[in-house]
């Protein structure tokens, strides 16, 4: 049997083998690895910045007041898949892709006010204005907890629940012009390309 094991400069192990072979019933078969685990540390730096191939770059004025799926990095779950066989199960769990990862960014609107309705309508615009992957991406900078960018694809923008809801505070104004908040919570969507 012919099996090769290699260690990259990084130290990831990779087993190899190039045989095939038949199995007639497998036992089950558990095995330890111990891990070092060492702790990420967020790095804050700003409130966000998103920037679009044709509209520019745009600096959050707010920051979220939550984010699913990133911390220090981009939170990759592991892929886990099951098949019956004849008697039982085939378990298999393999590492996960930045591809299958969908991230959100959460305006709870604490104290009635969300985003200034100037940061709502460009995510609107970068959300309605989807780019041709062959052209380029959007790309995305959550500095306010990474230091690390991304290619994304805008996917979805709520606020209120299902679609866009607006009330009149978003045409407030004051000596200085237009000063409106969108008032209901706005969630950003975005599916993860590939790090920058």
């Amino acid at each position: 049997m012919a099996s090769t094991t290699t260690v990259s400069a990084e130290g990831i192990v990779t087993i190899s083998n190039n045989n095939a072979f038949g199995v007639n019933s497998a036992a089950e078969a558990v095995e330890i690895i111990d891990l070092p685990i060492w702790p990420a540390a967020p790095l804050a730096s700003g409130f966000g910045r998103i920037v679009h191939p044709v509209l520019g770059g745009y600096d959050y004025e707010v920051k979220p007041d939550e984010w699913v799926n990133i911390d220090a990095d981009v939170i990759i779950p592991p892929i886990w898949a099951s098949t019956r066989t004849m008697t039982s199960a085939a378990n298999v769990l393999w590492d996960g892709n930045i591809r299958d990862v969908v991230v959100e960014e959460r305006w709870k609107a604490l104290g009635g006010l969300a985003m200034p309705i100037g940061q709502l309508r460009m995510l609107m615009s970068i959300w309605t204005m989807p780019m041709d992957p062959d052209e380029g991406f959007v790309t995305w900078y959550p500095n306010y907890i990474s230091p690390l960018g991304f290619q994304v694809l805008p996917v979805n923008l709520t606020a209120g629940g299902q679609g866009l809801v607006f009330d009149d505070v978003v045409n407030y104004t004051d000596a200085n012009g237009p000063d409106g908040w969108a008032t209901q919570p706005v969630v950003f969507t975005l599916k993860l390309v590939a790090r920058l």
